[in-house]
């Protein structure tokens, strides 16, 4: 949930009448405000001795926490007033509910959790992203204690769905390579990987938490192109290039102003 830094009593005021009045789209920051930053939670997923899917000698645990790590340099990197932050940092075991207490303790705006798939039928391939199923609650949110920690996701069902839709079409989408060197259309960025689509579904690892949310599974690593993909760098820093964007255009789509974030 997006916060509002307050200066002074009449913007209290104002503060406590939006709280008060119903709204199903949470609070805008402005990301050109002098001092507001845009919050992104990345989590990798599993770690430690959870080592997720284990094939072909890939790890789950490592492709998640290697494509974070980039999406963090690369969000960081195109605009200082974004924030990331990873649920783990290293090899380390992390349960849901750690994940979920720090991504909230943080105020985050967003939450993206990153997975790779394992599907019996070798010949499916490709990623596909999720967001939370359910209706969206509606209504007064003024008392957080009278909130269950099971319902809170259900205030950004919507954005949680937008957030999806916008990392999908973006993983989809042929981008201009961040190579500025290059020329011509070899410049496009498309990636090798096929798309699954988008789903909803009840998402365990994002239950409880207070912001849009969305999960995404990389690739099939019961298929064979999938895990040699998956294995090289130049592929893996691609994947990371096309979920930055998706990440920016949300944050632009869900900013009030016109302008939205400028990358450098």
């Amino acid at each position: 949930m997006f916060r509002i830094i307050i200066y002074n009593l009449f913007f209290l005021l104002i503060f406590f009448y939006n709280i008060l009045s119903v709204n199903t789209v949470p609070p805008i920051i402005d990301i050109k405000s002098s001092t507001e930053t845009a919050i992104v939670i990345l989590d990798p997923a599993h770690g430690g001795g959870d080592f997720g899917v284990n094939f072909q000698g890939v790890y789950e645990k490592d492709i998640t926490l290697k494509i974070c790590k980039l999406i963090k340099k690369k969000l960081e990197s195109s605009n200082p007033k974004i924030s990331v932050f990873l649920t783990r940092e290293g090899d380390e075991y992390k349960n849901k509910d750690d994940r979920i207490m720090f991504s909230n303790n943080k105020r985050a705006n967003i939450f993206v959790s990153i997975h790779c798939d394992f599907i019996q039928n070798p010949h499916v391939s490709g990623y596909k992203v999720y967001s939370m199923a359910g209706k969206e609650l509606t209504g007064k949110k003024e008392n957080s204690e009278l909130i269950k920690w099971d319902d809170v996701h259900k205030y950004h069902i919507i954005n949680s769905l937008k957030l999806a839709s916008f990392l999908h079409q973006y993983l989809q989408a042929r981008l201009i390579s961040e190579d500025s060197t290059l020329t011509g259309n070899e410049n496009d960025d498309v990636l090798p990987f096929l798309s699954r689509g988008t789903d909803i579904a009840y998402l365990y690892p994002l239950i409880g938490l207070d912001m849009p949310s969305a999960l995404i599974e990389i690739c099939n690593l019961n298929n064979n192109n999938d895990v040699e993909y998956i294995k090289n760098s130049q592929v893996l820093d691609s994947v990371a290039y096309h979920i930055k964007e998706g990440i920016i255009n949300f944050l632009n789509f869900i900013n009030q102003s016109n302008e939205g974030i400028d990358e450098k």
